[in-house]
């Protein structure tokens, strides 16, 4: 956007720039777009990539349409297991974080929003992440979701069996979105969430 009014040197400078200095996008499980994190004690793991750019596709590259709409296809895949990856993280984070709690039955307001942030993810994942061929995966969402949605509602004693089916259906979730667990291991090793979407 440039603010009128406006010389043509400053359309000219706004062309290039979205040409040759676009930021690069990150994926989280819910967020796609620049990282706009800009102080240092902020900055997350994330990994960043570029996007396909129209302009350049067709001012620099000299890509036809058909090509350029085929780097889109194969980013979108990009972007789609990125989203599963940190879903995936965050799922396994929260596990680790509630499960101990839940044993010693020691539940804070943090454990219940834990849990509550739990049932946004495999929501979020079910319904508008997980693709029609990974049927799998969205049934064992839908059981995890049941399981925790059952501990949140419970009222007095907590059910040990429905604590002992998290981490297993934790981990069988979490693999079936990264594809492996070596994916698994190395999606953790390389995220840290903002500071802002962590629930400690």
């Amino acid at each position: 956007m440039i603010a009128k009014p406006f010389s043509a040197n400053q359309i000219s400078s706004r062309i290039d720039k979205l040409i040759h200095e676009r930021q690069p996008f990150i994926v989280t499980g819910d967020y796609l777009g620049p990282d706009r994190y800009k102080d240092p004690s902020r900055v997350s793991k994330i990994p960043n990539f570029q996007v396909p750019n129209a302009l350049k596709s067709a001012a620099v590259d000299g890509l036809r349409k058909a090509e350029h709409w085929r780097k889109i296809g194969d980013m979108n895949d990009v972007i789609n297991q990125q989203r599963l990856n940190q879903l995936a993280t965050e799922i396994d984070r929260i596990i680790d974080l509630v499960t101990p709690e839940l044993d010693s039955k020691n539940i804070t307001e943090n454990t219940v929003k834990n849990l509550d942030q739990l049932l946004d993810h495999l929501k979020h994942t079910r319904f508008h992440i997980i693709k029609k061929e990974h049927k799998e995966v969205s049934n064992l969402c839908v059981e995890f979701y049941r399981t925790v949605k059952s501990l949140l509602s419970v009222d007095g004693d907590i059910n040990a069996g429905d604590v002992r089916k998290l981490r297993p259906l934790s981990d069988a979730v979490t693999t079936g979105l990264c594809g492996s667990k070596e994916n698994l291991t190395s999606a953790k090793q390389n995220t840290t969430l903002p500071v802002e979407q962590q629930i400690a």
